[in-house]
């Protein structure tokens, strides 16, 4: 109610207004950040979490005293599971239990240890080979006769595991937006939230290759929390054998209110990827008071984690003019901005360095940024026009040397 919505930034965290309500509603801080007892009653006592009274405060001790607790349901005087199903039913030792008070059903957790295995189907001990000296592979699981001791495999010695079988997918790049609760989406989010979308729709991924395959995807320039958009742009690879409209009307169902894919092509072969292509952005900012447009050296100090560093706005923007009424009115409805006030826009560029933020304009452009809702309107390549209708190309690469030479020694006997 006193407005401490984003408080987890530091940049918005206001300890004095915390303090007010705080004071206002008679709490009293000492008792909630100050030291504990351990007997003492705590806030969550009143919520039962089916463990014995005492439990928490004896496992507490024994952490003072360094000593530690294997996990309940092992063994008794074992620190590992049994990972295979001979030695799992030759071991009749009771299993670990500290009663806390949940009362496990300890006959039970060994019986489903032993349906684990069987899934797994581990049934016996494995023996990792060993090496001789001569880097033959010289003892084995399951070997009869005793074998000296030999070093173990070194990296890179053994064989090399099977890696992540995918056949290669197609390359669409695909328009979206994110507007009312979606401008609220972070980045990051919003990239887990098309992967979720693409595993609803059943559209299979194309995945990296490597010891962490994830998701081959490519995002535009990153948006501020809150700022909406029209036209963002992502490259997607996927196992698809439908066409681009195909695509769209597969994943449009499987997107939350306030995101939406309007446009979705299939990329040729060769043609630039994303991050080589964008090189301009056109921002929409509605202002509550019309006012005229600052000219000149435009600059704003930006502070970040701490350090302060002065941005110059006029290396980034290109244009900026206040929309006329139709222009105007068209942003208010697909933005849901109120109306009233004046629409800003700019055409700035995105560079590999980075670019303006949506708020520094708006800051060097009219000087204050109190009540400015912010969007942008689309991506563009650097010459202004769209990725998605546009087509650009890898340049070939340069003949190799003996290549170049050869070429010449044609064009010299022809």
């Amino acid at each position: 109610k006193r407005g401490a919505r984003f408080d987890s930034w530091e940049e918005h965290f206001d300890l004095p207004l915390w303090n007010e309500v705080l004071d206002e509603y008679h709490v009293d801080r000492e008792a909630y950040l100050g030291t504990r007892a351990v007997d003492a009653a705590q806030p969550w006592d009143h919520i039962d979490v089916g463990l014995a009274e005492g439990f928490l405060a004896w496992e507490y001790r024994r952490a003072l005293k360094n000593r530690l607790s294997p996990p309940c349901g092992k063994p008794n005087k074992t620190l590992l599971h049994h990972t295979n199903l001979e030695d799992a039913e030759a071991d009749q030792r009771k299993l670990v239990c500290y009663d806390c008070g949940i009362a496990c059903d300890l006959g039970e957790m060994r019986t489903e240890r032993i349906d684990y295995l069987t899934t797994l189907g581990a049934h016996k001990r494995v023996v990792l080979p060993v090496l001789g000296d001569d880097g033959q592979v010289v003892g084995a699981a399951g070997a009869l006769a005793p074998q000296p001791p030999k070093r173990p495999i070194g990296r890179g010695e053994g064989p090399l595991p099977t890696g992540f079988q995918q056949e290669v997918g197609r390359k669409f790049r695909i328009r979206f937006e994110k507007r009312g609760r979606g401008a609220f989406i972070a980045h990051l989010d919003t990239m887990r939230l098309l992967v979720r979308a693409f595993r609803r729709a059943r559209i299979e991924l194309e995945y990296s290759k490597g010891y962490h395959p994830k998701p081959v995807l490519v995002f535009g320039p990153a948006l501020g929390l809150g700022v909406g958009a029209l036209g963002e742009l992502v490259d997607v690879r996927v196992i698809w054998d439908g066409d681009a409209a195909q695509l769209l009307s597969a994943l449009a169902p499987a997107l939350p209110d306030g995101m939406a894919i309007t446009d979705a092509r299939q990329l040729e072969h060769q043609e630039l990827p994303l991050g080589k292509v964008i090189g301009q952005a056109l921002v929409a900012a509605w202002l509550p008071n019309a006012s005229e447009l600052r000219t000149g050296e435009l600059s704003v100090t930006r502070r970040q984690k701490g350090e302060a560093r002065k941005i110059d706005v006029s290396s980034y923007l290109i244009e900026a003019s206040l929309a006329d009424a139709t222009t105007a009115a068209g942003l208010r409805a697909r933005f849901d901005w109120p109306e009233g006030g004046a629409i800003l826009l700019a055409r700035v560029r995105v560079t590999d360095g980075g670019g303006v933020k949506p708020l520094e304009l708006v800051e060097a452009l009219v000087g204050s940024t109190e009540g400015v809702l912010l969007g942008r309107v689309g991506l563009y390549d650097e010459l202004g026009q769209d990725p998605m209708v546009t087509t650009r190309f890898a340049p070939p690469k340069p003949p190799s040397l003996p290549q170049a030479a050869l070429l010449i020694d044609v064009l010299a006997s022809n």
